[in-house]
């Protein structure tokens, strides 16, 4: 048995939601087949099986399940589902194999009762509509003769007036208990009138009675000092990057390094190669370079054990609308500027699109972040757990320096290093920002070789 379990997606996710399956229960799925579609706030991503097996659905289309948590079971033949609520006994499987002699695909679902235990026989049809609509097979009138519920007794049950429960997603209900919001009054909008999830939601916001009695969203108040103030809450997701930020700063040792760095041959590289080339991407060649010299950089911290990769995927900090995205650039020390360049503009677009892959977004081994664009000189960013270190980078300015005893202007960037002092020392991470300097300030050294 292989257990899938909701994957994550982004930095700072702890939960994502189901959009699609695209495979049904029971299904044969190969290894590498897309299996499922997922979406957070950020994004919707694709994917794909870890495995063969038999597809067993544990959270349906709609559900809003935890990072790590298991989402469906791939089986061998013959295996039962070991998260099923469906299993059966050494008995009730005797009475189905009965069943199916007479009723062609009908099986027996145990099903919990006052006096213990008893079976309802229900057609795979069935019970695969019941499972999508969580149905409760043992609240459903059987319309054949023999007792046997079939798919038509399914959708009766549905379309009853008297089955709120069902009438809404599992996802709105958790809403709705959460939130203490009736669902017997709300209308829904979904399939066969179902209550979703933006029902319960549209239905916990505050009505608006009038223009004059309404109120803004953010209310201002007065303290007790005469000043006023306005209280809002925090986004779902700017909730999650709180939490997110303070796993790092409670777990990590960190060390900020920082030096400046003449730009001025990288910018004479910019503007003569033939193609379109940006600082970035200098800098993300010229780190990769320098952590192929410095490996202990390019690692993870895991229990007591560093965890050193023979492959640089180095990770670029892109802001989108939907907030902060770590896309990388996958085995980096193996590509040219060029082909930098290429995979930097690539992952940047997906990112705000929404289109990044799985292996995007979860492979990092180093991260670079860059917030000149946005004139800030200097800054110390958080490391990215479980990767050791980070490389913040500032805007170019110009100074005037001696050079050949001539007081000459050069354009000049600030790079501060984080680093994870439980794993590198000072020295140690001082030398490498000591050879992403030499790398930057002498470009051609490292595109020669």
């Amino acid at each position: 048995m292989i257990k899938v379990v909701m994957p994550k997606l982004g930095l700072v996710m702890k939960e994502g939601k189901i959009t699609k399956w695209n495979k049904s229960e029971n299904d044969m799925v190969h290894e590498s087949e897309i299996l499922v579609s997922i979406e957070t706030e950020k994004l919707s991503a694709e994917y794909e099986s870890p495995a063969d097996g038999i597809l067993h659905i544990l959270q349906p289309e709609g559900s809003t399940v935890p990072v790590g948590e298991t989402i469906a079971e791939l089986l061998a033949q013959g295996e039962v589902p070991e998260a099923s609520n469906i299993a059966v006994s050494a008995k009730e499987s005797a009475d189905v194999n009965a069943a199916s002699e007479t009723h062609e695909g009908e099986t027996s679902v145990p099903v919990a009762g006052k006096g213990g235990s008893a079976s309802v026989r229900a057609t795979p049809a069935a019970k695969k509509m019941a499972r999508s609509e969580d149905v409760d097979l043992a609240k459903v009138s059987a319309l054949r003769k023999d007792g046997v519920i079939d798919k038509a007794a399914i959708q009766g049950y549905l379309k009853s007036k008297d089955s709120e429960q069902f009438s809404t997603t599992p996802l709105a209900r958790r809403i709705a208990e959460r939130n203490d919001v009736d669902l017997s009054v709300l209308q829904g909008t979904g399939p066969r009138g179902k209550i979703t999830e933006q029902d319960v939601l549209a239905a916990d916001q505050p009505e608006s009675i009038s223009e004059e009695s309404a109120e803004p969203a953010e209310t201002e108040m007065i303290d007790e000092l005469g000043r006023s103030f306005q209280r809002l809450s925090l986004t779902p997701l700017r909730k999650v990057m709180a939490r997110r930020m303070s796993e790092s700063a409670a777990t990590v040792a960190p060390v900020t390094l920082t030096t400046e760095i003449d730009m001025s041959e990288a910018t004479r590289l910019k503007n003569r190669l033939s193609f379109k080339l940006s600082f970035t991407a200098i800098m993300a060649a010229a780190v990769t370079k320098a952590l192929v010299q410095h490996p202990d950089l390019n690692a993870s911290l895991v229990e007591d054990e560093l965890i050193r990769y023979s492959t640089i995927n180095l990770g670029i900090a892109v802001d989108t609308d939907g907030g902060l995205l770590v896309p990388s650039i996958t085995s980096a020390e193996q590509k040219s500027l060029r082909q930098i360049t290429t995979d930097l503009q690539g992952i940047a677009g997906r990112a705000r699109a929404g289109k990044l892959s799985l292996d995007e977004l979860t492979c990092g081994t180093f991260t670079l972040t860059n917030l000149g664009m946005f004139g800030i000189d200097r800054f110390t960013p958080i490391i990215n757990l479980p990767e050791v270190a980070i490389l913040g980078v500032g805007a170019i300015f110009d100074k005037y320096v001696e050079v050949d005893e001539v007081m000459t202007k050069r354009s000049f960037c600030s790079f501060s290093l984080t680093f994870d002092h439980r794993a590198n020392d000072g020295a140690s991470s001082a030398r490498f920002l000591q050879t992403v300097k030499e790398y930057m300030e002498n470009p051609y050294i490292w595109l020669a070789g």
